[in-house]
């Protein structure tokens, strides 16, 4: 999000060129980095590479997504859309058979 809004507004200084333009800029770059030191802080600590570590916070972010419409779901139908939405989805195979496990789950509650 933040690398879009950068981008954004490096557009912006192209057209338009505004001092507040200028220094909205230079916040979000400033931002950004302090994002990106945090990441590679966290992974240095945890012993990951920085592409390891936002892989796995994308597979929560993707668990995270899914698995509270699979607890309020309250028939087999919706279950089943659910089981559907998720296979098309672009998660990684592990967050899948986990989201799978919880619809299997799930479905033997109902």
């Amino acid at each position: 999000r933040l690398e879009m809004d950068a981008k954004i507004q490096k557009s912006n200084l192209r057209s338009f060129y505004s001092a507040q333009d200028k220094y909205d800029y230079q916040e979000l770059l400033k931002e950004k980095r302090n994002v990106q030191s945090q990441l590679n802080r966290l992974s240095k600590k945890n012993g990951y590479g920085a592409n390891g570590l936002e892989h796995i916070v994308e597979e929560k972010m993707h668990y995270n997504y899914f698995a509270p419409m699979i607890y309020k779901a309250d028939s087999i139908e919706a279950l089943e859309k659910l089981r559907r939405r998720v296979e098309e989805s672009k998660t990684h195979s592990c967050i899948k058979e986990l989201l799978f496990d919880l619809i299997e789950s799930r479905k033997k509650l109902i």
